[in-house]
């Protein structure tokens, strides 16, 4: 897998009709939630669409918000059209008293947010940024957030530092964040 460029790069190649900066990280999310075990989580846990009915009325509510984005959001989703079984985890509110910390990773690219979101609910948490693409962590061979993954893991050791970060990349201001960088 080649080194993706970084998003601001990708997004100045792509106002020039460039798009081939976002390329490794569409086919890294691509060849992640087709796999069959993906599919049976996001179904298993009420994620995806029942049908085209569904997908049409959520891509509708996305041009609203985002007219320019908006119009695909959600096509993933469409994969557990026709599901066979049964919602087995519906969507509920996290209970999180008496939750040990956690270590959520994410990318900068994409679901850094959300994982510092998560992490935030849960007392003594801790959020990793990396640049790259989301989802696959332990394929990019980064070796910074692997290593506070392989800790967490192995013996729920979470990071006590944060690593450095690039002076003019916007996760430099994450609150209760850690970086990985290089």
């Amino acid at each position: 897998m080649s080194i993706p460029a970084p998003p601001t790069e990708a997004v100045v190649k792509a106002t020039r009709g460039d798009g081939s900066g976002f390329a490794d990280f569409v086919l890294g999310n691509t060849r992640t939630w087709v796999l069959p075990g993906v599919m049976a989580m996001s179904c298993g846990d009420e994620r995806g669409h029942t049908g085209y009915a569904q997908l049409r009325k959520v891509s509708r509510q996305s041009l609203k918000i985002s007219p320019n984005f908006g119009g695909g959001a959600g096509m993933d989703a469409l994969a557990c059209a026709g599901w066979p079984l049964k919602v087995a985890n519906p969507s509920r509110p996290l209970p999180t008293r008496g939750l040990p910390p956690f270590l959520g990773i994410g990318s900068t690219w994409g679901d850094y947010a959300w994982t510092e979101s998560f992490t935030g609910m849960i007392p003594g948490s801790v959020a990793v940024g990396y640049e790259g693409p989301g989802h696959a962590l332990y394929l990019t061979k980064k070796k910074c957030p692997i290593r506070h993954a392989t800790a967490y893991l192995t013996d729920l050791t979470l990071p006590d530092r944060a690593p450095p970060a690039p002076p003019n990349d916007p996760a430099r201001s994450m609150r209760r964040g850690r970086g990985c960088w290089r």
